[in-house]
C-alpha cells in the first residue's frame, strides 16, 4: 500500500464549469413548427394525389378527381397540350366515361 499523507493543494472531487443554467434551444418551440409542418404535409399530400391523378389518367381509369383536373386543365385551354406531352393515346376510353354534357365541354 502506498503511504497517505496529505497534499498541500485540494485536489477536487469533480471538475466543474462555469455553464450557464439556462440554454437557449436551437429547436424554436412546437408553434412555429406545427403551422410548418402541416404546408408541408399539405404540399407533400397534393403531390401524391396529382401523381395518382396523372397515374389513372394514363391506366384511363375515371374518378372525381381525374374529372376535376381534366375539366380544370379544358378550362385554361391546356388539354390538348397535355394528351399530346404525356402521348396520352387512348385518352378516347377516358373521356368516353364522362357525361354528355362534360364530353362536349372538353371537346
Amino acid at each position: 500500500m502506498f503511504p497517505l499523507f496529505a497534499s498541500p493543494i485540494p485536489i477536487p472531487a469533480a471538475i466543474t464549469l462555469n455553464v450557464p443554467q439556462k440554454k437557449e434551444s436551437p429547436i424554436p418551440d412546437i408553434g412555429p413548427i406545427r403551422p410548418t409542418f402541416t404546408l408541408l404535409i399539405e404540399d407533400v399530400s397534393k403531390e401524391d394525389k396529382l401523381h395518382n391523378i396523372e397515374i389513372n389518367i394514363k391506366k384511363s381509369v375515371f374518378s372525381p378527381n381525374v374529372k376535376e383536373f381534366l375539366l380544370n386543365l379544358t378550362k385554361e385551354n391546356k388539354l390538348s397540350f397535355y394528351i399530346i406531352q404525356n402521348r396520352l393515346l387512348n385518352f378516347f376510353k377516358l373521356l368516353l366515361q364522362f357525361e354528355t354534357v362534360d364530353q362536349i365541354i372538353t371537346i
